[in-house]
């Protein structure tokens, strides 16, 4: 996409990730939160969903349960609302008016979609602060180990990344670390 960079944000769940972007939107990034697209895409293609799982009315949270505890399940939900989400995303892109674009995405590795982007970083954190985050969030640990085992380990993210951002600090270290990789993208 001439004229953009598109920068990729991933890591485990509750990592940081959602707070990195945030600095960066502070920083003058165009921010997109692969959550709330997924959060949209759920809500339209309500009907589809519910017949996935054969039960009218189903919550996101309910999907969740249920995703973790089966496979088959997952796998038919996923090859179905991936992809609608990957092309919402790179049309949303292709709309934006903006040089700097970061994207949150907890599976971008896995949905191998790194060529989409100029550089991904990886958010890290120590596995405590991930449950603790996940906890505050309402997920139990059951929940919790699921989501985590899902994807590529931590270490195959961190890996893979052009850059890794650890957040095992404090909030104020973390921006410190943002603020600074964002100068450093922008070139200033």
């Amino acid at each position: 996409m001439k004229n953009k960079i598109i920068i990729g944000i991933t890591g485990l769940p509750g990592t940081g990730k959602t707070e990195v972007l945030r600095i960066m939107e502070e920083e003058d990034f165009f921010v997109i939160e692969g959550d709330r697209i997924a959060h949209e895409i759920f809500h339209e293609k309500k009907e589809h969903i519910d017949k996935i799982f054969g039960k009218k009315g189903i919550t996101k949270k309910e999907v969740a349960r249920i995703i973790f505890e089966d496979r088959i399940k997952r796998q038919e939900f996923e090859s179905f609302i991936h992809p609608i989400i990957i092309n919402r995303i790179f049309t949303e892109v292709q709309e934006i008016k903006h040089t700097y674009i970061a994207i949150e995405g907890t599976l971008i590795f896995e949905l191998k979609t790194e060529e989409k982007f100029d550089l991904i970083i990886t958010v890290a954190s120590d596995i405590s602060s991930i449950y603790d985050r996940m906890r505050r969030k309402g997920f139990d640990n059951s929940v919790i180990n699921s989501m985590i085992e899902r994807g590529f380990s931590q270490d195959e993210k961190i890996k893979r990344a052009d850059i890794c951002i650890d957040n095992r600090g404090t909030l104020d270290d973390l921006r410190k670390k943002v603020k600074r990789l964002c100068r450093v993208i922008k070139g200033k």
